[in-house]
């Protein structure tokens, strides 16, 4: 399994060493190694997840139990699923015999086989999660450096849908402005839907991921639609021999 979405290369080592030694196990023999193990290592994807997200510091990680990160990291949206994650939540109490008696903590092989379940279904998630972080921060990043022609494209989503449908779209478009949105394109913030049928318009998309932090950071406000047709001959003449945007043209998205 690869452990290569982790933010904190000190915990994925740990996850991995564990990992690698827990396949090993047979939940049927090592009833409580599987246990333990299963508990480390989900503890360290949500250590790294809830740090990650900013949700905790390292140091309130550190303080709190498997108990209290799985149920943080629920509420996050990191995992969406705690219930397979029960027969792990006292795994750390089986780390020391006092507490094991103390708490009477009864297990066998069913919690086990349980535990290893759970690992990989909180890996997925977690996984999961961390792509559309990592997709939010690069997006981020991006809308940091906007200039003035992307930023009046993206305003564009904040105007409501024309009620007639033979009406433009969007007003008379620079060249410019039109040409801004292949940046976006590549940065992650806009997708073009791909056409059957070439034509004198397009389609173009906020990427989901991108819609809460536009509206936060550029529009200010929510915003009215999360697609627009562009139709080329709308768009101003580009310079280039009075020419605007053709279906046809190098200038095409």
């Amino acid at each position: 399994m690869n452990f290569a979405f982790m933010f904190d290369q000190s915990l994925r080592k740990i996850a991995e060493r564990d990992y690698a030694e827990l396949e090993n196990l047979n939940p049927h023999v090592a009833t409580k190694s599987t246990l333990t193990l299963s508990g480390s290592i989900i503890e360290a994807l949500l250590f790294d997840a809830l740090v990650a997200s900013e949700k905790w510091t390292v140091e309130k990680a550190c303080e709190n139990t498997l108990k209290s990160m799985i149920a943080v990291a629920h509420a996050s949206g990191i995992i969406t699923e705690d219930r397979l994650t029960d027969a792990v939540r006292s795994s750390r109490n089986l780390i020391h015999p006092g507490r094991e008696i103390r708490d009477n903590v009864v297990f066998d092989e069913t919690d086990a086989e349980a535990a290893k379940v759970a690992v990989k279904i909180v890996m997925r998630q977690v996984r999961t999660w961390a792509s559309s972080e990592r997709q939010k921060r690069k997006i981020a990043a991006a809308l940091a450096k906007l200039n003035p022609d992307q930023i009046e494209f993206l305003l564009l989503f904040s105007l409501p849908k024309p009620p007639d449908s033979a009406q433009y779209e969007h007003p008379f478009l620079k060249f410019s402005v039109y040409d801004s949105s292949r940046e976006l394109i590549q940065n992650g913030l806009l997708k073009r839907e791909e056409a059957e049928v070439l034509n004198e318009s397009e389609t173009i998309r906020l990427v989901p991921e991108a819609i809460g932090l536009i509206e936060k950071v550029v529009i200010k406000k929510n915003i009215q639609r999360d697609s627009m047709v562009l139709n080329y001959r709308n768009i101003a003449a580009s310079g280039r021999g009075g020419s605007g945007a053709p279906p046809h043209s190098s200038s095409r998205l």
